[in-house]
């Protein structure tokens, strides 16, 4: 979201944000009023990664179009139009760019790649727009997730909502080309009145927003938080929020909030009839205070293991013991088949002579990960067997961090 000459401008993206978190986006609305400073969020290298790979999905499509369609040829109205350049950020700049989109699509083309749409308050743009043999058109996006989410939607709703106000014959299906290459088609007519819905309801909390003077209040009821995102996370911190409760769910929090419990320090100081559901989080909170009770008693504590916990059964240590971990990449694709995932670290721990030793078993490719599994399991294999044929000892243990079926899993065959 921004602004051009006081005019309020947003893009499906930003619609995406207030669904999920009221707070963020009128955060974000603040800093563009001046009425709060930016926040400075760490740098996320995954996301980075993603934004790369879903550049390079978006032009593998678009090299599939072009070998289908060709080239765009203005005379004939036919192949792939491309517009790689992005528009000048001015009212005029913005304009001009909408009506050479809706100059091709009036014109004909078989494909447009990265159409500009501007109403003077919407801006977006479109990854692909495929005519349809009856003349029509479809929106296609491009997402690098292997489901279809809220957001993808939103946008493509928002973009079929443009061509129709502008008399445009809109496709009654619309397309989200997945990251593992499959087609996940929608009903238009069942995801635009979702998108003007959601609309309505942003433009006229962005607009009350405008008219106050005071920047958005955490505390307030009247908004909708997700709780996760980093301008939630710093608040919570700050507020000492009941967030701050391991395992918290955002009803359990506004359940609290209703009997005037706010803070993790509130929530501890209840009271609650034991091996109640509002018990088991009054206990953690005074866990993760330093007020765990043992028999009723203050004991100062910050964990407590249960009998009924798996980790009470596990065998007194052994030097024998390893400790073991596998480390993932999930947006690693294999060029072969186009999957997705690999187990890049089979990291093992030995404490043998004392002193921690750390053995790793890296995999860079499909078949390194498979020669990894099998190789740890060969280990694993080694070190149960007897020091010694004429002694009698106890077969060394493993104790690894997951389950036997997330081990199994990792072996792709």
């Amino acid at each position: 979201m921004f602004f051009l000459e006081d005019q309020f401008i947003f893009s499906a993206s930003d619609l995406a944000v207030s669904v999920d978190c009221n707070f963020q986006s009128l955060f974000l609305l603040d800093v563009k009023l001046g009425r709060r400073p930016a926040a400075e969020n760490a740098r996320d290298e995954m996301l980075e990664r993603t934004a790369i790979l879903g550049d390079v999905h978006e032009h593998n499509v678009l090299e599939e179009l072009v070998q289908a369609y060709g080239d765009y040829d203005p005379a004939q109205g036919t192949g792939v139009k491309q517009f790689h350049d992005r528009p000048t950020m001015t009212p005029e700049g913005l304009r001009t760019a909408h009506e050479q989109t809706m100059q091709v699509l009036r014109n004909g083309a078989d494909v447009i790649f990265q159409a500009t749409f501007f109403d003077g308050s919407f801006i977006g743009f479109a990854d692909f727009l495929v005519r349809q043999p009856d003349g029509s058109w479809a929106v296609w996006d491009t997402k690098l997730a292997r489901h279809a989410r809220v957001s993808a939607l939103l946008q493509v709703a928002a973009y079929a909502d443009q061509m129709i106000a502008e008399g445009i014959k809109v496709s009654a299906k619309t397309t989200l080309v997945l990251g593992d290459g499959t087609h996940s088609v929608h009903r238009v007519d069942e995801v635009l009145p979702v998108f003007q819905a959601q609309r309505a309801r942003f433009l006229s909390m962005i607009q009350q927003h405008r008219n106050s003077s005071e920047p958005v209040a955490w505390n307030s009821d009247l908004m909708r938080i997700c709780g996760r995102c980093d301008y939630c996370a710093e608040q919570a911190q700050a507020t000492r929020d009941v967030l701050l409760v391991a395992g918290m769910s955002m009803v359990q929090r506004e359940k609290l909030r209703k009997r005037g419990v706010s803070t993790i320090d509130q929530l501890a100081a209840l009271e609650a009839p034991p091996e109640s559901s509002l018990a088991r989080i009054i206990d953690q909170a005074q866990m993760q205070l330093g007020l765990g009770r043992v028999d009723g008693e203050v004991q100062g504590v910050s964990f407590r293991v249960k009998s009924s916990q798996t980790i009470s059964r596990l065998p007194a240590p052994d030097t024998g013991d390893i400790f073991f971990d596998f480390e993932g990449d999930p947006l690693y694709q294999d060029r072969a088949d186009g999957s997705w995932g690999l187990e890049y670290l089979f990291g093992v721990i030995e404490h043998d002579t004392g002193e921690p030793v750390f053995k790793p078993f890296w995999a860079h490719s499909r078949a390194e990960e498979r020669q990894a599994f099998l190789d740890f399991i060969g280990y694993v294999q080694q070190r149960r067997q007897p020091v010694s044929e004429h002694e009698d000892l106890p077969l060394r243990r493993l104790r690894k961090e997951r389950p036997a079926q997330a081990l199994a899993g990792a072996h792709r065959g």
